[in-house]
Order: structure tokens, then sequence, then C-alpha cells
């Protein structure tokens, strides 16, 4: 038995953790419609404060529509360097699953979620961030208008640590990125005589 208090190591213990942030890249851009492969936000997965791997399964975003209609938006996919960290090659693979519009009054925001099985499910690594980027097309005819993706709640990302299997309840920092505009189609010349003709 020792004659006095005995100290040991320090051991910190942590816990599976996400943070969701979405970015304020890309800037606020106008798209004529037609356009396709429009990155309308990037959402990072930070893991850097967890303890294990985590594995997602689920993600949502939602277009908040200010003006135009949610409709116009189509082919949404979601891009994700699968090898968990966005911080080294940053290569970025296509996801199977695809959302698009659907509502067409104007002025209605739209959720899409991307239900992740298979090779679709991705891994952000402990320590790491990773960045997912929200991808789609405009439709040819597109009404104009404006449109903010983002992640707005905890409950729009389900992951869980890759050991533990512990659902985690992540952090959100910030709700939507910049305003994606959807300019008119089509346009006017005007054409006048030159007076000196």
């Amino acid at each position: 038995t020792p004659q006095s208090a005995v100290s040991a190591n320090t051991r910190t213990i942590t816990t599976a953790a996400l943070r969701v942030t979405t970015l304020s890249t890309p800037p606020a851009t106008t798209y004529a419609p037609g356009t396709s492969g429009v990155v309308f936000a990037k959402v990072q997965l930070d893991a850097s404060g967890s303890s294990e791997d985590m594995k997602v399964s689920q993600l949502k975003v939602t277009d908040v529509v200010t003006t135009g209609k949610s409709i116009v938006i189509q082919n949404i996919r979601l891009w994700v360097d699968k090898d968990g960290d966005s911080n080294d090659d940053n290569v970025l693979e296509m996801l199977t699953v695809v959302n698009s519009g659907s509502d067409s009054d104007a002025g209605d925001d739209e959720t899409y979620t991307f239900n992740l099985s298979g090779a679709d499910q991705f891994l952000v690594k402990a320590g790491k961030r990773l960045v997912v980027e929200v991808r789609g097309d405009i439709a040819g005819g597109a009404t104009a208008g404006t449109h903010n993706f983002g992640v707005s709640t905890s409950d729009y990302v389900t992951a869980n640590g890759v050991n533990t299997n512990t659902t985690v309840v992540e952090i959100i920092d910030t709700a939507s990125g910049n305003l994606m505009t959807v300019g008119s189609a089509g346009g006017q010349v005007q054409v006048s005589l030159d007076s000196s003709n």
C-alpha cells in the first residue's frame, strides 16, 4: 500500500461527435435556366472532436425559396470524398441517390432526403473534416427565383459511430449557404436606326 497519493497519467475520454456547418462557399451566383451541375451548397461534417469514425446513412437538405419555385431544381445529388477526409486528395464521388424539386407553388421551401445504403454510405474519419457538395440542374425554361440550400437542424444528418454504433446528435452551426439565383430566360435585343445613315 502506498504511503502517499500516487499520480498516474491523465486519460481523456471522448465520445462520438459530429459538427455540421453549411459553408459560405460557393459564393452567391446567378445562373441561366438550363444550367447543369450547379453547386448549390457545401456542407462540412467535422469529426475533429470525435473518438471514432462516423458512418453517415442519411442527410437532408432544404431549399429555402425566397422567390420562384423549387420544382425548377432537378437531379439533385450529393458528391463526397469517400475516403472520409477532405484535406488530402479531395476526390469527389457522386452518390447514386437522386432527388428533384416537386413543389410548383411559388415561394414554397422543399426538403430533400437522401437515404443512403450500401456503397452510398460514407465515413467521416475521427479527427477529420469532410465536405459534401449538393449539386443539381436548373430546368430549361425555369422561372426566375432565388434558392438557398442548407442543413437546418441536427436531425438532418443521421450518423453512427463505427465501433460503438452510437447515434450522434449533431451540432449545427449555420443553417444555409449563399443565395443562388435563377435568372430570367430569354431576353430582348433593342434595335434602332443610326441617324447618320
